[in-house]
């Protein structure tokens, strides 16, 4: 039954679409339809990293406006048919999302966020700074328009098929491949990265030695943001030593203290190097 209603409601979108701009709509109107389309389908790869994934990306702009110049570019100066720029553009910015997630992926919260958020920084003035490859604050004109069977694809008031329709359909592609990406297993992952908690601290294998006397041994634990964690034991258990390992004033013999994923055993409480991590992570 779900399976019928959901095919139900994409014949009604199809028809709604492909009908829409012949019912008295204006040109105007039609044409911020048309930019309405294009933001929604960059929306939808936003919320596939934030709302699915759980994870704080703010350079969506960045792979919007590469896969955008890069398509505009081949059409204009290479002579390439709309859909093999697009699909040129498109793998292009999935080239950059791809190498950016690589290393962002390493951070968490609200480093993830800045990090992206400076690649879109830093693309904006790049792409404000070389006006031959994307026309500057002015951005490119004179883009050919797409072929469909032999006739222009625009919003003119003679089109059989209009911009209009290539944004919402191209729209409706992408929320049905992800409706259905996020059912099979790789869509549960995703879910699965956002609901797992992070773990801010994490202690494996710990161990002290003091000459002869072994003051911890094989100690393993994990901190998780938000949590309050306790240390319970009786007077020579090691608490102190613990603690003195995590913060830095004594070095482990062995084991493993990650603060955000970073290890941080033996590093001093203050320098350069470990400062701001001991001074976050003392108890």
């Amino acid at each position: 039954m779900e399976g019928a209603k959901r095919k139900v409601f994409w014949i009604g979108m199809t028809l709604v679409v492909a009908a829409a701009p012949f019912l008295g709509m204006e040109a105007y109107t039609i044409q911020i339809f048309t930019l309405a389309g294009i933001y929604a389908t960059v929306a939808l790869g936003l919320n596939l990293v934030l709302g699915n994934a759980g994870q704080i990306s703010l350079g969506q702009a960045a792979f919007f406006g590469i896969g955008a110049y890069v398509t505009a570019q081949l059409m204009l100066k290479a002579g390439l048919s709309f859909v093999i720029a697009l699909a040129a553009g498109g793998c292009l910015a999935g080239v950059a999302g791809i190498s950016l997630g690589y290393l962002a992926l390493r951070f968490h919260g609200h480093y993830l966020a800045m990090v992206t958020l400076c690649f879109g920084l830093i693309m904006q003035t790049f792409f404000l700074q070389v006006p031959d490859l994307t026309g500057g604050a002015a951005g490119v004109t004179d883009i050919p328009s797409p072929q469909l069977f032999g006739s222009a694809v625009d919003n003119s008031p003679g089109s059989w098929c209009k911009t209009f329709h290539l944004a919402w359909f191209l729209f409706m592609g992408m929320a049905w491949f992800l409706s259905n990406l996020l059912s099979l297993q790789r869509g549960r992952t995703l879910a699965a990265l956002r609901d797992t908690p992070m773990s801010i601290l994490e202690i494996e294998g710990l161990s002290k030695q003091f000459g002869g006397i072994l003051a911890l041994f094989d100690v393993s634990f994990e901190v998780e943001t938000g949590s309050i964690f306790g240390v319970i034991g009786p007077n020579g258990a090691g608490k102190t030593t613990l603690f003195n390992c995590v913060s830095g004033l004594e070095s482990p013999t062995q084991g493993r203290i990650r603060f955000k994923g970073a290890g941080i055993e033996g590093l001093p409480p203050t320098g350069s190097s470990g400062r701001e991590s001991h001074e976050h992570s003392r108890p």
